[in-house]
């Protein structure tokens, strides 16, 4: 069996390298200037360079990466905890994310590709949330956390992105009032004011980082050329092909990202969800999970899982609803046959 090689141990990856020198003498203040036309993005930096501040030494950014890990198995626990009414689900997801050979790697390896991760449950979290107490605070926040997680990897702006139009398509389904959409753009957009504030003062800097990350600035300036550019056949059937070969089960249940274990819970997930999970959650899990490979897929790298770690905890929600359908089938027939065994 061919393993996917993540590195758990050992000396320190060019990556982790260049945080930890970041954090310790970095240009930044937002994007941090490696060399060349290598830039990295701020959380990875600042969290290195907190728990640097408290002690960490040059293990500063694996052990940064490490409470990022443990905080995502958190704010999971949390999400499934709001989804389902199985509890047994709920407290399975953060067991199988622990579990998760990807998780692993990723939360000791000192790299940013968990630094988005957070913030992705944290506005599911919010949106879970406002849909129960259709509170204002909680869109704002679901918006804001969006906002804050552009800026935790390469891949991030895009998958903020495409999240924050999921939001959208939710709210307008889901019969919300307007001022919900224009909240959450709203929250969004002022997360973004520290990057429009940088390129307007470090216009350079722009083509090496968004440029690369999200749009050319040629197709910022002639939007119809980058539409065009977009649709090319050539550039569209290799983004396909990548797209569909980071979802391939073989790779992803055979080649370390989760165990094979976890393939059957996926597949009773896939048959059960529509009954487990409410409406509204179906649209933010399952198109989540639909959502967060794609900006991977735009640096032509196969299997990219590091520039789509986001995808890890909405597929574990998808198994854990596996499970939560496997207890609803056992309860409805306990009580059918509870109904239908004769008076003593």
């Amino acid at each position: 069996m061919a393993v996917y090689s993540f590195r758990l141990s050992g000396p320190p990856s060019t990556q982790e390298s260049e945080i930890l020198a970041q954090a310790q003498s970095g240009s930044g203040p937002l994007f941090f200037h490696v060399a060349d036309d290598r830039w990295l993005q701020p959380l990875a930096v600042y969290a290195t360079t907190l728990v640097s501040v408290v002690g960490g030494g040059e293990l500063s950014a694996r052990l940064s990466t490490v409470f990022v890990a443990a905080l995502n198995v958190a704010l999971l626990f949390l999400c499934a905890y709001r989804i389902f009414d199985a509890k047994l689900a709920a407290y399975l997801a953060p067991l199988l994310l622990l579990a998760s050979p990807a998780h692993i790697a990723f939360g000791r390896a000192g790299t940013d590709a968990l630094m988005s991760v957070p913030f992705v449950l944290l506005w599911l979290l919010a949106m879970l949330r406002f849909w129960s107490f259709d509170s204002t605070s909680s869109i704002l926040l679901a918006g804001a956390a969006l906002g804050a997680g552009v800026y935790g990897n390469r891949a991030a702006p895009l998958t903020m992105g495409f999240l924050l139009i999921l939001s959208v398509v939710a709210l307008i389904s889901g019969g919300r009032k307007a001022r919900s959409v224009l909240a959450i753009l709203a929250a969004f957009g002022a997360a973004l004011i520290p990057a429009v504030a940088w390129f307007a003062l470090n216009p350079g800097t722009y083509p090496d980082t968004f440029g690369r990350w999200v749009i050319h600035l040629a197709h910022v300036r002639q939007p119809l050329e980058g539409l065009g550019a977009f649709l090319n056949w050539n550039t569209l059937g290799s983004r396909v092909s990548l797209y569909w070969g980071f979802l391939e089960p073989t790779w992803l249940f055979f080649e370390n990202v989760f165990l094979l274990v976890m393939l059957p819970l996926l597949l009773l997930g896939l048959g059960y969800w529509r009954r487990v999970l409410p409406r509204h959650a179906m649209i933010l899990v399952g198109g989540g999970v639909i959502a967060t490979p794609l900006a991977g897929c735009s640096f032509g790298e196969p299997r990219y899982v590091a520039d789509a770690a986001p995808f890890l905890p909405l597929a574990i929600l998808l198994m854990s609803a596996g499970v939560a359908g496997l207890q609803l089938r056992f309860r409805t027939r306990t009580y059918q046959s509870s109904d239908t065994a004769p008076a003593g």
